[in-house]
């Protein structure tokens, strides 16, 4: 059994990506990634708000 999640859906937007993920218990949470860092959320809003930081840096 492995600990990766499942990748359910992924956007680009402007050089980055949000990603929804869902893991083993079935929870659902995104990571949103720019310039080789990732960030995070339980929701859409938030990994909207740290892609926009990430891709400012």
């Amino acid at each position: 059994m492995t600990d990766d999640p499942k990748v359910i859906g992924r956007w680009e937007i402007n050089g980055g990506a949000i990603e929804q993920l869902e893991n083993a218990e079935g929870q659902l949470y995104y990571r949103a990634c720019a310039h080789g860092y990732c960030r995070y959320a339980e929701d859409l809003w938030c990994a909207e708000l740290y892609l926009s930081q990430l891709l400012a840096r």
